[in-house]
């Protein structure tokens, strides 16, 4: 049924000088049907130009169409080579409608062309500028090698290769793979499932399927996640951006990469560390882990608007920048690890957690004003104010109080600072400017 609406789609677009008349139960198998002085005759005979060339139902022969500006391809396994440019005078491929055989089909270098593949297990050499559109079989659809500019649709288990030309793939079938070249790629996840992306040397812009495994190239990469999908992000040595989608599940390999991430509401992130910093931007319900694999490449974190989680925890103690958020009214959860970091308060309520390195805890006047918990403080911490004057650590201490066991002070801007299992305040290091 699917071809029969791709033909009959394709067929509408054709003007009715060009079309043929269709074989008859009784013609020959192999044949494509023509005006009878241009009429392919047998396997490796080539139609003149200007027509449809229609193939019957059952062939299973090879045709080398000259001259036929579309091709109607029958239930047979059938191999079409073009051996003239479409936009040569008379001449070419404009449009191919593939049957539900396994065909096979290929375009000489500079044609411009449609495919509308059927149910078959297809294989298509595209070169030129093409749009494949393939059946829900599994299809193997090359690109130009040449620098065309290719966009397939892929609704089946499809194979495409991508070249020195632009291809956009749009896939919506179960277990896409798509390899990328030195062209720039683009790739359109919808409603697929399974997909894999390989990407190559050239640039790459990704919207992230259901669920799939993407291993981005080595140039600049863009990848955007897809709301509750599930997905696995390999990183190489380019400049890499992620946007996690909402209520959506990552996995993040930063490898020797630049990357910068940025969480989609309610997104859960794991983010593996590579040789270079990591910058991270939560959002509103997002829950980020960090594990920091280098002892020289940290990350930077920035909480945004709402109730955000960051656990760095774990891994190498390399050194981390972390900023609060700025709702007063839902509290972060900042978590530092081994190694020095710097934790700035921001304008909502954050809980900061110090790590066993020598950590600061910034709070600066007229960015401050939430309710902020510190936790784990030890000896080797320091408290610095910025802006309120060389005189805010004294005025905080004669205004402490302790209840508990822990020890709150209060800001000339309104920040309340409360210092977890710390019950003597004179103990705490401070520094204010």
């Amino acid at each position: 049924m699917r071809h029969w609406v791709t033909v009959g789609l394709l067929a509408m677009l054709l003007p009715c000088s060009a079309l043929a008349q269709a074989p008859d139960s009784g013609s020959p198998q192999g044949t494509a049907s023509a005006p009878a002085a241009d009429q392919a005759e047998s396997s490796g005979s080539s139609g003149q130009a200007g027509y449809t060339f229609v193939a019957d139902s059952t062939g299973g022969q090879a045709f080398t169409v000259v001259g036929g500006q579309n091709f109607i391809g029958g239930n047979g396994n059938l191999t079409v080579w073009n051996t003239v440019r479409a936009a040569s005078v008379g001449g070419g491929i404009n449009s191919i409608a593939a049957g539900d055989g396994n065909d096979l089909f290929g375009v000489v270098p500079g044609s411009t062309y449609a495919v509308a593949a059927g149910n078959g297990n297809d294989t298509f050499f595209g070169n030129g500028s093409s749009t494949m559109a393939g059946g829900i079989g599994s299809n193997l659809f090359f690109a130009d090698p040449a620098g065309g500019s290719n966009l397939i649709l892929s609704y089946g288990q499809d194979t495409v290769v991508a070249n020195q030309g632009a291809v956009t793939v749009a896939t919506y079938g179960t277990v896409p793979l798509i390899y990328g070249g030195s062209g720039s790629l683009e790739v359109f996840g919808n409603s697929a499932t399974s997909e894999t992306v390989a990407g190559g040397s050239g640039s790459a812009s990704i919207f992230g399927a259901k669920s799939g495994v993407y291993f981005l190239g080595d140039s600049t990469s863009l990848f955007v996640g897809d709301p509750f999908s599930a997905s696995t992000i390999v990183g190489s040595t380019g400049s890499e951006t992620v946007f996690g989608g909402d209520s959506a599940n990552e996995l993040v390999f930063d490898n020797s990469s630049s990357l910068t991430f940025v969480a989609g509401t309610g997104n859960s992130a794991t983010i593996i560390g590579g040789s270079s910093a990591s910058t991270l931007f939560g959002s509103a319900g997002s829950a980020i882990t960090y594990f920091a694999t280098s002892s020289t490449a940290g990350a930077l974190y920035a909480a945004g608007s709402r109730n955000e989680t960051l656990n760095a925890a774990a891994g190498s103690p390399a050194s981390k920048s972390i900023f609060g958020g700025a709702d007063p009214t839902a509290g972060n959860s900042l978590v530092g690890g081994a190694g020095d970091d710097t934790f700035t308060a921001g304008t909502g309520s954050d809980t900061m957690v110090g790590g066993t390195g020598g950590n600061d805890f910034v709070f600066s006047f007229g960015q401050a004003g939430g309710n902020d918990f510190i936790v784990g403080f030890n000896l080797s911490d320091m408290v610095r104010f910025l802006g309120y004057g060389t005189a805010a650590v004294a005025t905080a201490l004669a205004a402490a109080t302790v209840a508990g066991g822990n020890a709150t002070i209060a800001l000339s801007d309104n920040t309340k600072i409360t210092f977890e299992d710390i019950s003597t305040p004179k103990l705490i290091h401070f520094l204010a400017t």
